[in-house]
């Protein structure tokens, strides 16, 4: 597990995006992924330092999931991880797969106006 994250079961994520009025961002990421290793802690230090409090990493190691589009799952529909999405009011606005700097990272934050 990447260590230190706190992280929401993905059975709990839609309840989670219905408390919000707000943008909001969310983390797809897998333990077993290596560029989600490396990549999360750095974007979880980016929020950290931008204050960001309306944020979820929703870990989806397990197998037993059904989240990836490739298997015909079309409330998630996850194509890789890891996956950044910013949600406004449970409906996504915004979608970047694969790795983020945090530089691009910064610059979405500000676009959708998350904090």
């Amino acid at each position: 597990m990447i260590e230190k994250i706190k992280y929401t079961e993905l059975k709990d994520l839609k309840n989670q995006l219905n408390k919000f009025e707000k943008n909001f961002l969310v983390i797809f990421y897998a333990d077993w992924c290596p560029y989600c290793i490396n990549n999360v802690p750095e974007i979880f230090k980016t929020i950290k330092k931008l204050q960001i409090k309306n944020f979820l990493f929703v870990n989806i190691s397990d197998d037993s999931l059904n989240v990836w589009k490739e298997d015909g799952n079309t409330e998630w529909a996850i194509e890789l991880v890891p996956t950044i999405r910013i949600y406004e009011k449970n409906k996504i606005i915004y979608e970047h797969k694969n790795i983020i700097s945090q530089k691009e990272l910064i610059e979405i934050i500000k676009k959708f106006k998350v904090n």
